[in-house]
């Protein structure tokens, strides 16, 4: 009767064996998808930052974009009063030899 129960604690033995790796298989790929879950999570937070930078930095060239365009409209302006002064300059001097050629002959 040993040798009955001996194959039959044999076989239990085996299938708690295989049970026990099947589970330690099992923990190991729930080990490796909770590590997968973290690097997801890493991933999205990386993804968010840089979505979040990157609108950051659309504001900053919008910003720049803006000056830029007021700094074009101010030379503009500015081109525009030094042209007028240099056509004033041009007839300043011919007003004023009219205007003292008169008091020069007294």
């Amino acid at each position: 009767m040993c040798f009955a129960i001996n194959p039959f604690l044999q076989e239990l033995a085996k299938q708690v064996a295989n049970q026990a790796q099947r589970l330690q298989v099992v923990g190991e790929r729930l080990r490796l998808s909770t590590d997968q879950e973290q690097q997801l999570q890493k991933i999205a937070a990386l993804e968010k930052s840089f979505e979040e930078l990157k609108a950051e930095d659309q504001k900053q060239v919008d910003l720049l974009q803006t000056k830029i365009d007021t700094l074009g409209k101010d030379k503009a302006t500015l081109e525009e009063r030094i042209l007028k002064r240099q056509e004033k300059k041009k007839v300043w001097p011919r007003r004023r030899k009219v205007i003292t050629l008169p008091l020069n002959l007294k």
